[in-house]
């Protein structure tokens, strides 16, 4: 599978965009404050899903909704979108290499992991 750095370039400016809060252990957590209003927060790979549906991925809204409630992983369209070889694609922090999910529920922020998935996906060869 042939990786679409540019599809992973949009990844990295909306992690890197402070438009998404950060949650763990979850793909996306509903957040509502005191007014009743709901607003999302996502992990590193929730944001992933929703930059490729944001940017015409097709996925029906009850299973991606479905995903987001039951899975800690990249829907294999997403993965194929993005063309990662893997639903967690792997990184390294701090020189230790560590899946996508691990390093967000593991207290990596979100620049953090950007700045990882930069070094490791679009590096120049």
């Amino acid at each position: 599978m042939e990786l679409n750095k540019d599809r992973v370039e949009l990844l990295c400016q909306a992690l890197e965009s402070e438009r998404y809060v950060q949650c763990r252990r979850k793909l996306r957590t509903e957040l509502v404050d005191i007014n009743g209003r709901s607003n999302w927060s996502y992990c590193a790979l929730g944001v992933a899903i929703d930059v490729a549906v944001k940017n015409g991925l097709q996925m029906s809204p009850i299973r991606l909704e479905d995903w987001y409630r039951d899975h800690g992983s990249l829907p294999w369209q997403v993965q194929i979108w993005y063309g990662f070889e893997d639903n967690n694609p792997d990184i390294l922090i701090d020189d230790f290499e560590t899946a996508i999910a691990s390093a967000n529920d593991d207290s990596a922020d979100f620049w953090t992991i950007s700045q990882a998935i930069r070094a490791r996906y679009l590096k120049d060869e």
